[in-house]
Order: C-alpha cells, then structure tokens, then sequence
C-alpha cells in the first residue's frame, strides 16, 4: 500500500513537470523603431529591453502575479502598460497610440544654493499615483520616478538644513511636454555633504508581530517536508533496487557514467596519454639563435586561450570544445534529459576560435539569451545568461 501511494506521488510530480512550459507573448508596438518594453513589478526598477522590428516574442517569470509589462515610446518618453496576467490570457500586448499615457520617466532636480543635500524625503502625487522616495547623497540632487500618470504632478520635499527641518512644495505638468520632462526644484539652502559620503536616513525596522512565525507551525512544516523528501527517496531506492539495470541503461545514455573521484564535477578533460621526451635537433643552422634577432632579443610568444563553459544556477559545468554541439533533451552533446520544455533537437553551440554562438533549430518553446528569444545566431559575451526552454545556463570564459 505505501509503494503505491509513493509511485502514485512520483507519477504526480512528474506529470507537474511535464506540463510545465515557457510562458511567452508577443509585444507589438504601434510602430517600427524606438521602442522598448520593461516587465516588472511596480516597486521594482528594471532596465528596458529594445525591441526590433515590428514585434519581440518575451518570457514571463516563472510566476507572474503582480507583474506589469511596459511599453515605452523613447522618442515622447511616454509608455503604455498591461498587467501581464491579462497579457498572457491573449497571449499578446498591442498597445495603440492613444494608450501612452504614462510618463515613461519623471526627473526631480533638487538646486540648492550650493553642495549635495544629504538626506531628505520626497512625496510626489500624480492622479491617483502616490509615490514616496528617500533621497540620500548617493542620489547627487536627481531622482527619477518611472510611469507616473499623465497630468498635474505635485511634490513636496522635507530636509533638514541648520539643524531646521524644512519643508517645501510645488507643482509641475507632465501634460505641457512630450519626451524628456525634469521638474527643478529649488533648495534655500546650503549643504556640505558630497556624493562620496554615502551619508544615509535609513534606520532599520522591528519585524511586526505578525511576522514571527508560530514555533509549532514551524516544527509541522519542518517535519512534512522531511518526510515527503524521505518517501521520495525510499522510493528512488525501491525502484532502483527492483530496476537496476534499466536505471543502468538509462544513466549510460544519458551520459551519467561514474567520474573520477579526483574531478568529480567531470569538468576537467581527460590528462592526454604520456609520451617519452625525445630530443629535438635543429638541422638549419641558418634560424637566428635567441639573443641574435632584431634588436637583439628574440621575444617567444604566447598564445591565450580561453575556457568557455555553460553553468548551471546550481555549479555544473559544460565546457564548449572547437566546433558546433547540439543541445537537446535526446542524443544531444548536451542532453538535457528529462525536461519536457526542451526538444529532443531544440539547439546548437558553435566555438570558432575564442567566439561563441548560439542557434536555435526550431525548438518549440525557444532559446533564450538574458530573456530575450533569438531566431538567428547570437553572439555570447561573459556573464549571458542563455535559457533553452526553461533550463538557464551562464555564460563564463
């Protein structure tokens, strides 16, 4: 009865595997050129993403509740957003022109009469939109704030000059300007404080009482998940024990064979086989002898070359050898065995010399390079981050 219901858990967790896939939408813009999309959570500050051509097919987070996505027109500095869970119902985002109607980015320029103001907080108030900042002297007297509604914006700053604590207010209207919009703020006073000293208003907080965890709770949490990992593996175990060579057979073709206890990541290549010296005689008396080149000295040369390697998030290391290898969930170079997101061709990784690139061969949920999918050869740089289906690697040398 508890083999059962182990394999019937098994089956259950592999059936959620399977029916995971990549998430993507298509974002079409109303137009061709200076356009970028952004997709993040509201308190978050992400870089935007270009898109070229008429369209660009992204990636959703694994999970994408609290998400927006942003579409910026860079040339009036105005965006147009949707929330992603509604995006991805219609697999689409097509904003039209008349639906830019954020600020895609607002610049608070604080001017006192002289130096960096230290600290301060500023509370800005656009529609609806309430948002609240702390400037400290890292910020150099400019703060700026993303996708605030399109109309009157009203301000108010509080900082502490002379041992005072002061207060100011104004307004500004996004509605006057298309593109660039930056608010001056002056500041009667003068400060001391420079970029460099860091100085900073943060104090840290007390956790809530509603943040401490029950220490009953904690202790049932603890004790299920012990035991759900060891029916897992007792049930590896079991299967293994009444199947072993199927799981053999399985590992043999998947490429999983024993390593050697000194390397055990497998990363290193084998040691090439010991050959006996010999001693190597110039016959051609006319090579220039060290010393004896132009200038005098004969300079030997060395040639660098580089280790490229795919990582996995957990530290498993693929070394890229001269050539192209193909990626794939079967008889792949790299198999990625197991993952339903992957196809059994789904792409290739070619080293010419010290370039890598990467192709995609018409996998089915798409190769990925730092979230955004490729549909020719792409070039990668240290520190990329490469994604088949939703296996991610990085790039290293």
């Amino acid at each position: 009865m508890i083999r059962a219901a182990l394999l019937f858990l098994l089956c259950f967790i592999a059936n959620l595997s399977f029916a995971q896939s990549v998430r993507t939408f298509t974002i079409t813009p109303p137009g061709e050129g200076g356009f970028s999309y952004i997709i993040q959570k509201p308190d978050e500050s992400k870089a935007p993403l270009p898109i070229e051509g008429k369209s660009v097919e992204a990636a959703a987070p694994e999970d994408p509740n609290g998400y927006r996505v942003y579409v910026i027109d860079t040339s009036i500095n105005r965006a147009a957003s949707a929330d992603l869970i509604k995006v991805l119902k219609t697999k689409k985002f097509t904003p039209k022109s008349d639906e830019f109607t954020l600020v895609a980015e607002t610049i608070f320029q604080l001017n006192p009469k002289s130096g960096v103001i230290p600290a301060a907080n500023l509370k800005v108030t656009s529609g609806k939109e309430v948002v609240t900042k702390l400037i400290t002297a890292q910020n150099n007297n400019q703060v700026s704030i993303r996708f605030l509604p399109n109309s009157v914006i009203s301000y108010e700053i509080t900082y502490e000059a002379d041992s005072n604590q002061s207060r100011l207010s104004g307004m500004g209207d996004a509605t006057k300007t298309a593109g660039a919009f930056t608010i001056d703020i002056p500041i009667d006073a003068e400060f001391t404080a420079t970029e460099e000293s860091g100085v900073t208003n943060e104090t840290p907080t007390a956790p809530k009482p509603s943040d401490a965890k029950n220490p009953f709770v904690s202790l049932l949490q603890n004790l299920i998940g012990l035991a759900f990992v060891g029916g897992l593996a007792y049930a590896g175990y079991w299967y293994y024990k009444n199947n072993q060579k199927v799981v053999e057979k399985l590992a043999d073709q998947a490429g999983l064979k024993p390593q050697d206890p000194a390397d055990p990541t497998g990363a290193l290549p084998a040691d090439p086989p010991k050959k006996d010296l010999q001693k190597i005689v110039l016959q051609d008396s006319s090579l220039p002898k060290l010393g004896e080149g132009q200038g005098g000295v004969v300079t030997p040369t060395i040639a660098v070359t580089k280790n490229p390697r795919l990582v996995t998030p957990e530290g498993n290391i693929h070394l890229v050898p001269e050539g192209t290898q193909s990626i794939g969930r079967e008889s792949a170079d790299l198999t990625l065995a197991g993952e339903s997101s992957v196809s059994r061709s789904h792409a290739q990784i070619t080293r010419d010399a010290n370039q890598i690139t990467v192709s995609d061969s018409g996998s089915t949920n798409g190769t990925y390079i730092n979230g955004t999918k490729i549909t020719s050869p792409t070039v990668l740089n240290p520190g990329d981050t490469v994604q088949f289906g939703t296996i991610s690697f990085r790039y290293e040398e």
